[in-house]
C-alpha cells in the first residue's frame, strides 16, 4: 500500500515540474519574454532556411509577422504537455477513462486561467481570456492524441486476445 501511494506521488512530479516552468517563462516581463520569443522565432526561421530560401533582406519583417503564431503555439504546447503529464498519476488513481480526461482537462483549465492571472502582477504582461482559450486547445488536442493512442493499443489488444481465443 505504502509503494503504491508513494509512485502516485513520484509520477506526480512531472507535472509539478512543468507546471513551474511554465510558471516560470510567464514571471518574465513582457519586454524579455517578446525578445526571446523573437530570438526563438529568428532561430526557427534560420532552420527553415536550411530547407528553402528565405530572402535575408526580409528576415526581419518574416520573424515579426511569424512571432505571434509561434508564441500561441508555444501556449498550446506548454499547456499540451502539462495536460499529458497530469494524466499520468491520474491513470493511477482514476479508472473510468472519460472521468479521467475530465479532471485532467479541468487541471489543467484551472492552472491556464490562475497562469493568467499571474500574469496580471507581472511588468507589461496582461492575463487574457484569449490565451486561456489557447492553452484549453493545447490541452483538447493533446486528450485528442491520448484518446487516439489509447484506441490504437486497445484495438490491437483486443485482436491480440481474440485472436489467440479462435485459435485454440
Amino acid at each position: 500500500m505504502k509503494n503504491k501511494t508513494a509512485f502516485r506521488i513520484v509520477s506526480a512530479i512531472p507535472a509539478v515540474f512543468w507546471a513551474f516552468v511554465i510558471y516560470r517563462f510567464s514571471d518574465t516581463p513582457a519586454v524579455e519574454s517578446t525578445n526571446e520569443s523573437i530570438t526563438v522565432t529568428g532561430m526557427l526561421l534560420d532552420l527553415v532556411s536550411r530547407f528553402i530560401y528565405v530572402d535575408p533582406a526580409k528576415r526581419d519583417m518574416i520573424i515579426a509577422a511569424m512571432e505571434p503564431h509561434i508564441r500561441k503555439i508555444a501556449h498550446m504546447t506548454e499547456f499540451g504537455i502539462l495536460f499529458l503529464l497530469i494524466l499520468i498519476p491520474a491513470a493511477l488513481i482514476i479508472k473510468k477513462l472519460s472521468l479521467r480526461a475530465v479532471i485532467t482537462l479541468s487541471v489543467t483549465l484551472l492552472y491556464a486561467v490562475s497562469d493568467e492571472i499571474h500574469q496580471l502582477f507581472v511588468p507589461g504582461r496582461s492575463g487574457m481570456l484569449r490565451d486561456v482559450l489557447i492553452d484549453l486547445l493545447g490541452a483538447l488536442l493533446a486528450l485528442a492524441l491520448y484518446l487516439f493512442i489509447f484506441f490504437i493499443i486497445n484495438t490491437l489488444h483486443t485482436r491480440k486476445n481474440t485472436g489467440k481465443h479462435q485459435g485454440a
